[in-house]
């Protein structure tokens, strides 16, 4: 992984002539160890090397070609001089950097198996010995090689050239060192950690038999209270990338449910492979400290000016989050993809549609509201009229019946006089008469 290369100073020749390599460190040249083999720790089985982890997964090799073997003879092959200091001490080293065009400091540690390191700083002085060249004024001609099992303190960082760092490469670790230096191939890792910027970046080991895991989600890259010196995801090559554009494709695979292509393009001058990463941002609910690698594509080897693109695919467990209430998991309401180049060299960003999930706009709310407002003062005017409509009625109705009573009760009076003065005029007049008209 090329973490640093400030002012193109690699690969190897490429900004300026180098006729000589100074190649420091006991690192360069440490041998395999074999728990087996004599003069080696007395069977220590736990021990491990810059080649292979310690403990029972170590791999006891029988042939390894070190960083040295493989620089001098690739050095050699361009007609480039090789001197080394293996030592380890601070006279050995300025000699050997004095008259040097460029300086390949090697250093290291490795991991054993059920016993923390001691600390995150390299083994055997190395910090002392990159401090005490840069003071002697070969910092910008520096380039440090870190073989590593994880995450280290970089104190020195700001004031050497290039950075590299190997985790443990097994028997071809020379060649693949020198491959890189000298542009042989482009570097194309990237970061698997996150390498702190101080030591209170770091969650310290807990003691005793019972350790509590306080720190939750916030590890690494996702504890946003931690500095890196170089981030998660992080690795740099010998060209730059750009990233053009992202949307969303037809899912052929059974399990996943949203996949997202991206397209990448080579904008440098130098052949060189592109490690895309898709990070999710979960909605506040899912209690997540910041966003969180879903997945990563590696390009081809894409040449000066060519874009390839890359397809992120995305499952129902990718866009859901554990809930601790209901003891399960929940598909998310939402979610924001972020596409970069590490954790913190994010290119593009947008949202994320996430199927079976209506998306509410809250801004909705307002409009329905007016509407009912209006609604509800509509029906209270109708009601009024409609109201006032019926009372008229009911008294015009009242009214009408009033007169048609008057009308009859005269109409019954004259009935009943025209009846008294017939059955008088009937008593008065002899029987068989018919009685007069009135």
């Amino acid at each position: 992984v090329l973490l640093k290369n400030a002012g193109g100073i690699l690969p190897i020749g490429k900004r300026q002539p180098v006729r000589r390599i100074a190649v420091i460190g006991a690192a360069a040249e440490a041998k395999p160890y074999d728990p087996n083999g004599v003069g080696q720790g007395q069977a220590v089985w736990n021990m491990g090397d810059y080649y292979s982890g310690g403990g029972s997964g170590h791999v006891a090799m029988g042939h390894v070609i070190t960083p040295l073997q493989a620089i001098t003879l690739r050095a050699t092959y361009a007609g480039i001089e090789v001197v080394s200091s293996t030592t380890n001490t601070t006279i050995g080293a300025t000699l050997a950097a004095t008259g040097s065009d460029l300086i390949l400091v090697v250093g290291g540690c490795f991991g054993k198996e059920m016993e923390d390191r001691p600390n995150l700083h390299l083994e055997d002085n190395v910090d002392d010995i990159i401090m005490a060249l840069v003071r002697a004024g070969h910092g910008p001609n520096m380039v440090v090689l870190m073989m590593v099992p994880g995450a280290v303190l970089t104190p020195w960082r700001r004031n050497v050239s290039a950075i590299l760092t190997l985790f443990p490469g097994g028997q071809a670790t020379g060649p693949a060192v020198s491959d890189v230096l000298f542009g042989d191939r482009p570097p194309s890792g990237r970061l698997p950690v996150m390498m702190p910027a101080s030591k209170e970046d770091v969650i310290e080991p807990g003691g005793g038999d019972n350790v509590v895991y306080s720190e939750g989600m916030k590890t690494s890259y996702r504890n946003p209270d931690f500095a890196a010196a170089f981030p998660f995801g992080h690795g740099l090559t010998y060209t730059h990338f750009e990233y053009l554009d992202a949307d969303f494709k037809e899912c052929f695979e059974e399990d996943d449910i949203v996949c997202i292509r991206c397209s990448v393009r080579n904008a440098g001058s130098v052949a060189a492979r592109a490690v895309p990463q898709l990070y999710l941002e979960m909605p506040p609910e899912a209690g997540h400290p910041t966003y969180i690698l879903k997945g990563f594509q590696k390009t081809s080897i894409l040449p000066p000016k060519a874009t390839q693109d890359v397809v992120f695919r995305l499952t129902a467990r990718d866009l859901s989050y554990y809930d601790t209430a209901s003891r399960s998991w929940l598909r998310a309401s939402s979610a924001t993809a972020l596409v970069g180049e590490s954790s913190r060299d994010i290119r593009l960003k947008f949202p994320v549609p996430v199927p079976g999930i209506r998306n509410f706009n809250f801004l909705w709310i307002f409009p329905i509201l007016l509407g009912l407002c209006a609604l509800a003062v509509c029906v209270a005017v109708m009601w009024r009229v409609i109201g006032k409509s019926r009372q008229a009625s009911l008294l015009h109705s009242c009214a009408g019946e009033a007169e048609d009573t008057e009308e009859e009760y005269d109409s019954e009076l004259e009935d009943s006089e025209a009846a008294v003065l017939q059955h008088l005029a009937a008593k008065d007049m002899p029987t068989g008469h018919a009685p007069p008209p009135l």
